[in-house]
């Protein structure tokens, strides 16, 4: 991970909050010679495991072990993202966040003059008196190796490189900074441990070593013991070896530890594989014939069926959240009624032929059968969370149907809503694998209920499309659906969704427009055209769409994020930096806005544009450790700064976790720099179901990477 970056200006450091952030100055990688441990002038520096730093002498470098700032500078200098120099005030900033500007060049320079006493004079290289790095001539790390291995798909020589987290148990005092990122390191480099692990045995299963692959398997889970997923792996792994005791005796040990430190038990698609696994005196099932046992990141396997997560979406939310949520329920029914004594130019209430188009855009519960309307109360509970799902509040929403279908089971809308909300869900709020089934399980019960609910049928040919990746059964759905509601805009938008992935861009982008003409009171469809049409690589005309947006209506954070993305498409930064400080404050990130607070120089534009991008990054990889974050904000994030190596392994996650974005990958322009990288064309390729890349227009955007 990049440092959790925020600004210092030349002699000044920007406080965001009350904590100091890193400066993140990007300068030209240097090029690392072929070292090796036998050079006689090369310093060894261990970092995995308990760190162990060897002088060109062959002697420890006992001052800097002993003194961890020194040692940090060292460790920092090494392994920053990307490799190059480093500005003197971000190692300030790190390591001595209380000091002022003197005190902390002061110290800043003492440590490099130890380092340079312990290790070398040609260890330490500076440019100018802002800018320091190290000689990687002179340093082998077995991290750097560790990681040159794993990209180089050397699996075995990675994993024995590995023989601990990074600087296990090192700390540095009152330096939260470095913490952050020593932290943000340690889960990248687990992370590539992990999939270097499943690598080798993807790769020993395919070569026939059964005991091999057991071997691999065991440590791959060991790296992630409390993954579910990649237990079931191991157990798989251990029914291909025909040791179902000891898949028994596992699975009960990691039920006992799931409920002593937990509190639960192991999932449903655990308990069933169990179930599945060849009785004693069964002839292991041959590994050719489950290669999807080990769909680690390098192979790119799609998850199995069995593999999809049914846990219930989180119910909670802060009583911030709800007091919003009030506010926003209120806000929405009192447009509604406003808006049902008025009707935009160009309507007219006698127009018959007109009627359906408004009546979608503004009528809330429309089209319900009155059984439905009887009961006053649940039938207004239901409009509510309705609005709060047209307004885009999945999450809410998600609450409050669930709250409606568990107090009043056969109520059959709010099954379709709730399937509606979790599905929009899986896009940024839980991972795809769990919502897909959840929102399909919601659809079923409400078609099982009443099997004309058009949302519910909505929802099915989204786990098609999405959950299953198969466009032949969801177009199938599609045309049926369609027969009967040719205008419904559910639909329609699954059918634009539909050309999008086969990369049918002019088509979905006449689709959408065709929903906001039929639906021009709801923001939302509008953004949709906007997404699709920078997708499409019309960035001019997805600006003017946006900008229309947020005129004309209280712009989400998504739209002003679409504008953002259309701006950069466009070369236009200081028009998406705008954007982006308007998005922050919209999602109440003053501080962070506030760095791109115009007059600025365009140096200092883009410098801050980088540090908003760090923070972004940063706040997403806690996320992620903590909780769900979609990897395409990671990937997105990794993008914008031109890191080809990290938007590629996160575009891998997004593969590994079926990011309800992934279609959209080959032809958003914030991965144009990627489309000559092998790398990606190799991704694209994998994608099962084609998409027509080549059909696109010729690129002929700025899309331009913060340097």
């Amino acid at each position: 991970m990049g440092v959790i970056a925020a600004a210092a200006a030349t002699r000044e450091r920007t406080v965001v909050g009350a904590r100091p952030q890193i400066v993140y100055i990007l300068s030209p990688p240097q090029r690392r010679g072929p070292v090796s441990p036998s050079n006689p002038l090369s310093i060894r520096l261990q970092l995995l495991g308990p760190v162990r730093l060897t002088s060109a002498a062959g002697q420890a470098a006992g001052p800097l072990l002993t003194q961890p700032r020194r040692l940090a500078i060292v460790v920092y200098l090494v392994m920053a993202r990307p490799r190059g120099l480093q500005s003197r005030d971000s190692l300030m900033a790190l390591l001595w966040p209380e000091s002022d500007q003197s005190q902390g060049r002061h110290a800043v320079r003492n440590a490099l003059h130890a380092i340079r006493q312990a290790l070398g004079d040609d260890v330490i290289v500076t440019a100018g008196d802002d800018f320091v790095g190290v000689n990687h001539e002179r340093i082998t790390c077995d991290a750097l190796a560790f990681e040159e291995d794993v990209r180089a798909q050397r699996y075995e020589q990675a994993l024995a490189r590995f023989d601990g987290e990074l600087l296990q148990g090192f700390h540095v005092s009152n330096a939260p900074d470095f913490e952050r990122w020593l932290d943000d390191e340690r889960a990248r480099l687990r992370d590539m441990a992990i999939a270097a692990a499943w690598g080798q045995a993807d790769a020993l299963r395919a070569a026939g070593d059964v005991e091999g692959t057991v071997r691999a398997a065991r440590r791959a889970h060991s790296l992630a013991p409390d993954d579910e997923r990649s237990f079931r792996r191991l157990l798989l792994a251990l029914a291909i070896a025909g040791e179902r005791g000891v898949a028994l005796r596992a699975y009960r040990e990691f039920a006992e530890r799931l409920k002593m430190e937990y509190g639960v038990e192991p999932a449903v698609e655990t308990q069933a594989l169990m179930d599945r696994l060849p009785k004693a005196g069964a002839s292991p099932p041959a590994p050719a014939n489950i290669a999807h046992v080990f769909p680690a990141a390098v192979t790119l396997a799609a998850p199995t069926p069995l593999e999809e997560p049914t846990s219930r979406p989180h119910a909670r939310s802060t009583g911030r959240t709800r007091a919003l949520v009030g506010a926003a329920v209120i806000v929405a029914l009192a447009l509604i009624s406003v808006l049902r004594a008025s009707r935009p130019d160009g309507l007219r209430a006698d127009d018959s032929t007109e009627r359906p188009a408004w009546r979608n855009a503004v009528v809330l519960g429309d089209g319900l059968a009155e059984r439905y309307r009887a009961d006053t109360a649940l039938f207004q509970r239901y409009l509510r969370a309705e609005a709060l799902l047209q307004g885009d509040s999945y999450r809410p929403a998600r609450d409050s149907f669930q709250a409606i279908v568990d107090g009043s089971p056969l109520y059959a809308p709010a099954w379709a809503g709730l399937s509606t909300a979790i599905s929009y869900s899986g896009f940024n709020e839980m991972p795809p694998v769990d919502a897909m089934p959840l929102s399909l399980a919601a659809a079923r019960r409400a078609l099982a209920l009443d099997s004309t609910l058009v949302h519910a049928r909505s929802s099915v040919i989204a786990y098609d499309l999405a959950g299953r990746w198969d466009l032949t059964a969801a177009k199938r759905g599609l045309d049926a659906a369609l027969a009967n509601n040719p205008d419904d805009p559910q639909l329609n938008e699954l059918l634009a969704t539909w050309h999008r992935w086969r990369g049918e861009l002019a088509d979905a982008v006449e689709l959408r427009r065709k929903i906001v003409r039929l639906n021009p009171l709801k923001p939302g469809y509008a953004v949709s055209l906007g997404w699709n049409l920078y997708l499409s690589h019309r960035c001019a005309e997805a600006v003017e769409v946006l900008r229309r947006v947020d005129m004309e209506f209280r712009a989400t954070p998504n739209a002003r994020g679409n504008l953002y993305k259309s701006y950069r498409c466009l070369g236009r930064t200081n028009d998406a930096a705008a954007a982006l400080g308007a998005q922050l404050r919209e999602q109440s990130d003053t501080a962070l806005a506030s760095l791109l607070d115009p007059p600025m120089s365009p140096t200092r534009r883009d410098s801050m544009l980088r540090v908003v991008i760090h923070a972004q990054l940063a706040r997403s990889l806690d996320h992620r450790r903590h909780g769900w974050e979609s990897s395409r904000n990671l990937a997105s994030g990794y993008a914008e700064l031109g890191d080809a190596d990290s938007t590629l392994m996160w575009l891998d996650s997004m593969y590994i976790e079926r990011s309800m974005r992934l279609h959209t990958v080959p032809f958003d322009p914030a991965f144009d720099f990627l489309h000559n990288d092998p790398r990606f064309q190799a991704f694209v390729a994998k994608l099962p179901w084609h998409p027509r890349v080549g059909e696109l227009a010729p690129r002929s955007v700025a899309q331009a990477h913060v340097r």
